[in-house]
C-alpha cells in the first residue's frame, strides 16, 4: 500500500518514516524545495510541486496511492485535496490534518 502526504513539516516527515518502517510505501509532496529537506534527509521520497497541478505532466501517479493525507499549513488547501482526490483513492482514505493554531471559542 502507498501513503501520499501533501505538505513537509516535522509532522508529515515523522509521520513517513513511522508508516515506511510498517513497510508501506511513502511519497511526500510539497510544492517548497526547502520543506522537502528533511524529508530527502529521512530518504523519503519526494514529489516538489503541485499535486493538483493537472497541467504538469509529471505529476505522481495517484494509482500507487490508497491513502492520501493533507497536512499543508492551510485548511481550505487540505479541504481541496480531499475533495480533488478523494474519489481517485475513495473518499474515506483521503484526510486532512487540522490546524494547530488556537481557535476562537
Amino acid at each position: 500500500e502507498g501513503v501520499l502526504l501533501v505538505g513537509a513539516n516535522a509532522f508529515t516527515t515523522a509521520l513517513g518514516v513511522a508508516l515506511r518502517g510498517l513497510g508501506l510505501k511513502v511519497m511526500m509532496a510539497d510544492t517548497a524545495k526547502f520543506a522537502l529537506r528533511n524529508a530527502r534527509k529521512q530518504d523519503l521520497e519526494v514529489y516538489r510541486g503541485d499535486v493538483l497541478d493537472e497541467v504538469t505532466q509529471d505529476t505522481p501517479d495517484m494509482l500507487q496511492f490508497q491513502q492520501v493525507i493533507a497536512a499543508t499549513d492551510s485548511d481550505s488547501y487540505n479541504a481541496l485535496i480531499c475533495a480533488e482526490l478523494g474519489p481517485e483513492v475513495g473518499t474515506g482514505r483521503a484526510t486532512q490534518t487540522g490546524s494547530d493554531r488556537e481557535r476562537p471559542a
